[in-house]
């Protein structure tokens, strides 16, 4: 049986996807660990400021599950700041030194459009 909350909770989902065509079942997935592993966090698009979003309890990513049309930005400072890393598909592992180091993030759903890129921040 069907309670308020659950169908509008569906109303929700169906508007969402008749207006913009977003299946509401992709997502993005953060791991803590390499190869899709450990504990997860699942966003949607949107801007996430500051690691406590991410609802990990060490804050640290070490792969990311990225579906077909999703494009991720990971900053090193919180609020968006700084020059992001740039990743249209899943990345198994981060590398080590990477751990710790994302502090904010933005999700885009770009549906349609044909995303490769998958740029490095500046060496310090």
């Amino acid at each position: 049986m069907c309670n308020v909350g659950n169908m509008k909770l569906i109303l929700l989902n169906i508007l969402m996807f008749v207006a913009t065509g977003f299946d509401t079942k992709a997502q993005v997935v953060l791991y803590t660990k390499c190869n899709y592993k450990g504990e997860t966090s699942v966003l949607r698009p949107g801007k996430y400021s500051d690691p406590s979003q991410f609802r990990l309890s060490n804050k640290s990513i070490a792969s990311l599950m990225v579906p077909a049309g999703f494009v991720v930005e990971l900053y090193t400072d919180t609020a968006l700041i700084g020059q992001p890393f740039i990743v249209s598909a899943s990345v198994s592992c981060f590398p080590p030194q990477w751990e710790n180091l994302v502090k904010s993030i933005k999700v885009i759903y770009q549906p349609g459009k044909p995303v490769a890129y998958y740029r490095r921040p500046a060496a310090n």
